[in-house]
């Protein structure tokens, strides 16, 4: 608690520390879960699903 206490503090205290973090967060989140990097991730789920799927088949020899 005490630890928490002082960064909070120090927080509150320092406006451009506040201001740079809450920016870096924004860049982080958008990387993260920005549209982009859903689709990427999307069309890695698809690919990796037809891929399985047709590689079973031709193992079937279908």
């Amino acid at each position: 608690p005490r630890a928490l206490s002082r960064a909070l503090g120090d927080l509150l205290a320092r406006p451009e520390l506040r201001s740079a973090l809450s920016a870096a967060g924004a860049r982080r989140a958008r990387a993260r879960y920005g549209w982009r990097r859903i689709a990427e991730q999307t069309e890695s789920v698809y690919r990796n699903l037809a891929g399985g799927r047709l590689g079973a088949l031709a193992a079937a020899g279908g």
